[in-house]
């Protein structure tokens, strides 16, 4: 059993094609079906179905070990680097665009300030990648809007947020400083795409109310959201944390009545991958900078 044949297990496991696995992982797809035969011929048993490809029940029970056993090989990487290295613990977080601009502020005066010997790579992903990233070992940690049910993970909430209502300056609900939720309905809104996990939270939230705003244009960060608000293109819901009160000042926040809500940002790591010393340490320091109560 070697590294590159658990890679490859991975990859058509995660696409359920061999030749997409061998796109992905720039081989041939005869090296792919080759390096799975062998995997499989080594365990005694077929980790796959052929036709069509799908996980065979000792696929599945090989999983999660398949991803622990790569996790481990990339910690150690890691720690050998770092042991011949002079350069500061580093660390990698993947975030969700939104959770990003929420935790980067606090999370890098710490680091910067406190403890300049843990230095911290922050990557913004899709919450997919981020998982994905968790599981392979790419990633040490994630921070994303709302909680997670990967068997494979384990999730530690940072805080709370809720959403707020934005409006340019020159929009007639700018004169105003409370707003009903109710009548939002049909009014048309600058909106996050579907896939993102605080548009979903905000489906979600609306829907129990019965609303339903007219979504006129989707836009794939918060950041690009705000923008468009800026320039006049519309209103829009967005995570509270997410609006800086110094930066954002060009943009009206209109409080809603009849929306009491909150989602939680969870800091996520996987269950079942050894913790070295010095990452249990960044675990613990970030949950202990954030407070968990309700921010306005």
């Amino acid at each position: 059993m070697h590294i590159n044949q658990l890679i490859t297990f991975l990859e058509v496991a995660k696409t359920n094609r061999f030749r997409e696995a061998a796109r992905r992982l720039n081989l041939t797809q005869p090296a792919v079906s080759a390096q799975i035969r062998s995997l499989e011929e080594s365990l005694g048993t077929l980790l796959f179905h052929r036709q069509p490809v799908s996980l065979t029940s000792a696929g599945h029970a090989f999983l999660p070990h398949a991803r622990q056993i790569l996790a481990l090989a990339e910690t150690g990487k890691r720690a050998v680097r770092d042991s011949q290295s002079s350069l500061p613990l580093s660390i990698t977080v993947g975030a969700s665009s939104g959770a990003a601009l929420t935790v980067l502020p606090r999370l890098s005066r710490y680091f910067n300030g406190v403890r300049s010997d843990i230095r911290v790579s922050v990557h913004t992903l899709p919450v997919v990648e981020i998982v994905d990233g968790l599981h392979s070992g790419r990633l040490d940690a994630g921070i994303v809007y709302g909680s997670q049910t990967d068997p494979d993970l384990v999730s530690q909430v940072l805080m709370y947020d809720h959403f707020i209502l934005i409006t340019p300056k020159s929009h007639p609900l700018a004169q105003r400083e409370h707003l009903p939720v109710a009548e939002l309905t049909g009014m048309p809104m600058i909106s996050l795409t579907p896939e993102n996990p605080e548009r979903q939270w905000l489906d979600w939230l609306l829907s129990v109310k019965k609303i339903h705003p007219e979504t006129v244009i989707e836009l794939s960060s918060v950041e690009e959201v705000k923008r468009a608000v800026r320039f006049g293109l519309g209103i829009a819901l967005i995570p509270r944390l997410s609006r800086d009160d110094e930066m954002d000042r060009d943009l009206h926040r209109v409080r809603l009545s009849g929306f009491n809500h909150q989602f939680p940002i969870v800091l996520l790591r996987p269950n079942d991958r050894h913790l070295s010393p010095d990452l249990l340490r960044f675990l613990e320091d970030t949950c202990g900078i954030y407070s968990p109560e309700w921010e306005d």
